[in-house]
């Protein structure tokens, strides 16, 4: 069952933001956790659940940044700001893509573009207050480290392939994956395989969750899912990414030459985009570094 309204997930667990984009809260010891950034334009939509639920913002003091992407990073340089002994945790491919100032830029071109797209100015949070910088300190965690949280523990997988510097979350206690766009990618209606940096070490990625005792998967986008299609979801996509691969480097064989494939996985594919917050550049720029990745592989 995919739940798509923010709230309470279990005691200690909440899933707040919107559908497009949402984050998870997690109860600590003397405080609470931020599990993924989201886009910066949800800041006003968690602070009032946050509120709705009893959870004082100037309580966050830790933040876990599941991949660089400007779609998973964007709330947490708001609360770094009004908390600045928030600790921010990441992978270290992480911590050096976000001490690179065209990188930044970057990241907050493009936050503010999907700003645009996907809601009424009013509604917006003041720019500055969510635009990262480089002076964030990040400390990084690596793979199997453990983070504390109140009556649970966050594991750390290392998980790259949608991104280089992807990890992901598994807490035993509750019996939940946080697994990033790493674990493939939620939608309304159904979900996707991007594995954008590197296709093969994806599917290794997906390969070291598939055997996680999973009752709530708790996605970077439209929500979580629980119960029994909790359980089957990474193996799932791991079916869904050998399809897709196949399927790309098919479309790539028919003439080698990589624009040509882009092209035609982006029209093939297009579905996927239809209720997305990225840009049709950005989605075709998804496929190019797929397709790359697969012509490296067959050429």
């Amino acid at each position: 069952m995919q739940v798509t309204k923010p709230g309470k997930i279990q005691d200690g667990l909440w899933m707040f933001g919107r559908y497009r984009s949402c984050v998870h809260i997690m109860k600590n010891k003397n405080g609470y956790i931020l599990i993924n950034g989201g886009m910066g334009y949800i800041l006003k939509d968690v602070l009032r659940q946050m509120e709705e639920f009893g959870i004082d913002k100037r309580k966050i003091n830790s933040a876990i940044i599941l991949h660089t992407h400007f779609d998973h990073i964007g709330i947490i340089p708001y609360f770094k700001h009004i908390n600045p002994d928030l600790i921010v945790y990441a992978s270290l491919h992480a911590k050096n893509i976000l001490k690179k100032p065209k990188a930044i830029e970057s990241i907050n071109t493009f936050s503010r573009m999907a700003a645009e797209r996907m809601t009424d100015k009013e509604m917006r949070y003041k720019e500055d207050s969510v635009d990262w910088s480089t002076e964030i300190e990040i400390e990084v965690v690596v793979n199997n480290d453990i983070i504390e949280a109140d009556q649970a523990t966050l594991q750390v997988y290392e998980t790259p392939g949608h991104s280089l510097c992807s990890i992901s979350l598994y807490s035993p206690e509750y019996k939940a994956l946080f697994p990033s766009d790493a674990g493939g990618v939620l939608s309304a209606q159904t979900y996707t395989a991007y594995g954008n940096s590197n296709y093969t070490l994806f599917q290794q990625s997906l390969e070291k969750m598939k055997d996680l005792d999973v009752k709530y998967l708790c996605s970077d986008h439209y929500g979580y899912v629980k119960g029994k299609k909790a359980g089957v979801f990474i193996n799932e996509v791991i079916e869904l990414a050998k399809k897709r691969r196949f399927l790309m480097e098919e479309i790539y064989l028919k003439t080698r030459n990589l624009d040509m494939a882009v092209k035609e996985a982006t029209e093939t594919f297009s579905d996927e985009n239809t209720d997305s917050i990225v840009s049709s550049d950005v989605f075709e720029e998804t496929y190019r570094q797929m397709m790359a990745h697969i012509a490296g592989e067959l050429d």
